[in-house]
């Protein structure tokens, strides 16, 4: 531990910033599971962050019946 102490402390005010912030991040991603949200509940969410219309689909149909691309 006392390595770590000495490699930070040769650091300059932006790389410790830069190390503090990737830390924080770290610590974010180490949360038990019961603090994570449910699968159906994240699958809900994410369907809401794009939604096609009827012309959207028929636009992407148009296009893969027109230059055989395989879009989905």
């Amino acid at each position: 531990m006392e390595d770590i102490i000495v490699k930070y402390n040769r650091l300059d005010t932006e790389k410790r910033k830069l190390l503090d912030d990737f830390l924080d991040f770290l610590i974010s991603k180490n949360k038990p599971e019961a603090e994570l949200p449910a699968k159906a509940k994240y699958v809900e969410r994410i369907q809401t962050v794009s939604q096609w219309s009827e012309e959207d689909v028929a636009y992407l149909d148009e296009i893969k019946q027109n230059f055989n691309w395989k879009i989905y």
